[in-house]
């Protein structure tokens, strides 16, 4: 969806926003009131940077800071961070989730896609691992052997054809995946007329959750497990239409599909989804659609890094989740815009390949020169950021080869980023 032009003014527009500051700032009528050296502007522009570094590097090298003169300390940044909420974060993901789904109009013109006349999502959720202190284990709580490790849970509902989170969740541990789904699809995130199909992997079937979802009129496809419906597992392999009966006494029709993968396994979808010209393998490429939500976490989690905290408050976490969700969508829609040019510049060459930008350069292109577009005044100069960025994502690309698979490696679940050990470049 081609929207990075209105995505970047509206973002600069947020940062900027007196009103945004005055929900953001916890004392308004105390804190950034007067002209500080490390201002409003900078601090929040400096958490977007989500750097990787230790605190004090990344003042050091915080270019705003560093062509101002102004040097802060580790300390005046951690009080001032204390001041402000997670609001502006939050504002400019949802945003960035919003942008070119205003309305039907508004889609087409960013050329969003549909299937079968449908908003085809997928709802997934990971463990996210973070620092360990009394503070964030007494919030979140502790997953693995013996409880020592502090852990979060994350939730997001992906719009899968257009490449962008639409919304995302952070919770204590204790919170269940199908909790945290409900809470994603009892918000609006698209216009009034459009179905939402929403697909979910082996996990989040349950009766009842099933049955939230059909009283709210949504569409779905869940991969089922076994034992979890009789009805279903006593099936051969093909479509079968099946009544299920709900907790009031009605029955309620969904459809049953089997088929055999590659490794000799059977699978099993449940739908409500029905077109009568589809056939085991339309349900099949409808089911392995919902794969870019796995390659989306990896984005989060090891290219932009949201494990790799700024912070070790619970504000400080909340922060950070919606900055990183917003630096998501950010460079998925710098990355539409960047292919589509990609494919108008190759069209004409026969190459064995289709090419698109390489997200790892993307994601590096981010690190200094969008956040100073953002907080650039003049029109001209912003512009010139961007397009040095567009310059450099265009130059770097990589083919798109169909149909491949690599084995997921097996590992030993360990932290990868530790607070107390953070890097200087």
């Amino acid at each position: 969806m081609r929207t990075s032009k209105n995505t970047v003014r509206e973002s600069s527009n947020i940062i900027h926003s007196e009103e945004t500051k005055r929900r953001t700032v916890k004392d308004p009528n105390r804190h950034f009131t007067r002209k500080r050296k490390l201002t409003y502007v900078m601090l929040v522009s400096l958490i977007l940077s989500h750097f990787q570094t230790t605190i004090q590097s990344a003042l050091n090298h915080f270019r705003p800071l560093v062509d101002a003169g102004i040097t802060i300390y580790q300390s005046a940044f951690s009080q001032a961070r204390a001041r402000i909420n997670d609001t502006v974060f939050r504002e400019l993901f949802e945003m960035t989730a919003r942008t070119g789904y205003e309305s039907r109009s508004a889609f087409k013109k960013a050329g969003g896609q549909l299937h079968e006349g449908r908003l085809v999502c997928a709802i997934d959720g990971s463990h996210v691992k973070l620092p360990y202190t009394a503070e964030l284990k007494e919030y979140f709580g502790t997953s693995g052997q013996g409880g020592k490790a502090v852990t979060a849970r994350c939730s997001v509902l992906y719009d899968i054809q257009n490449d962008i989170v639409l919304d995302a969740v952070l919770d204590k541990f204790s919170v269940g995946e199908r909790s945290q789904a409900i809470k994603l699809l009892k918000k609006r995130h698209i216009f009034e007329g459009v179905k939402e199909l929403i697909i979910f992997d082996r996990g989040y079937y349950s009766s009842d959750f099933m049955e939230e979802l059909l009283a709210h009129g949504y569409e779905f496809v869940f991969r089922m497990p076994t034992k979890r419906l009789e009805q279903a597992d006593s099936l051969p392999n093909g479509i079968h239409t099946v009544k299920v009966t709900l907790k009031d006494g009605k029955r309620a029709r969904v459809r049953i599909v089997k088929f055999n993968l590659n490794s000799g396994e059977t699978e099993t979808l449940l739908t409500n989804f029905y077109k009568q010209h589809m056939t085991v393998e339309d349900y099949k490429k409808l089911y392995f659609m919902r794969w870019p939500v796995e390659t989306k976490f990896d984005i989060v989690k090891n290219k932009i890094q949201l494990e790799n905290f700024t912070g070790r408050t619970v504000e400080a976490i909340s922060q950070d989740f919606y900055t990183c969700m917003y630096l998501t969508n950010m460079v998925a829609i710098f990355k539409a815009e960047a292919d589509w040019e990609i494919r108008e510049q190759r069209k004409d060459k026969n190459n064995k390949y289709e090419y698109q930008a390489n997200t790892n350069e993307i994601v590096g292109s981010f690190k200094d020169r969008f956040i100073l577009a953002c907080l650039e005044p003049s029109p001209s100069r912003s512009k010139k950021l961007i397009d040095q960025i567009f310059s450099e994502i265009k130059r770097s690309v990589v083919p798109i080869r169909p149909d491949r698979t690599l084995p997921r490696p097996q590992s030993v679940r360990r932290m990868k980023h530790y607070h107390n050990q953070k890097c200087n470049a």
